[in-house]
Order: structure tokens, then C-alpha cells, then sequence
């Protein structure tokens, strides 16, 4: 499963859980594309967590829906 989102600054994450695993990885970037922030989290509610305290106010790329 994967998301993609875009804060109002620019910056944007990249979720990524893989099949057959829980953790997922968590990827955020400036808006110039430098990684600011990668991690491996125990599940895919931790990362969105993590990401909703790094990127308040991000929007799903595909949905344009907040996060939620």
C-alpha cells in the first residue's frame, strides 16, 4: 500500500507498506527534494501519526483529501 501527500509549504511524504510486513516506511522531503526525514515504523497508523505531526495541514495527493 502506498500514499503520497503535500503540505501547504511544499513539502511532501511518501508511505510505503510493503505486502507481507506491518512496518511501513515514512519518507518526507523538502520542497527542493531533499530527504528531511526517513523511517521505518511498526505499523502504517505509527507513520501517519509521525507524518501528521511533521506535516500539519498535508493533503493526499491522489484524493486531496486531508489527512486524516
Amino acid at each position: 500500500m502506498r500514499s503520497f501527500y503535500t503540505a501547504p509549504d511544499g513539502r511532501t511524504a511518501d508511505l510505503c507498506k510493503h505486502m507481507h510486513r506491518e512496518s511501513t516506511h515514512l519518507i518526507v522531503r523538502s520542497p527542493e527534494g531533499h530527504t528531511l526525514h526517513t523511517w521505518w515504523y511498526d505499523t502504517w497508523q505509527d507513520a501517519v501519526d509521525a507524518l501528521r505531526e511533521m506535516m500539519p495541514g498535508a493533503v493526499n495527493d491522489l484524493t486531496h483529501q486531508p489527512l486524516a
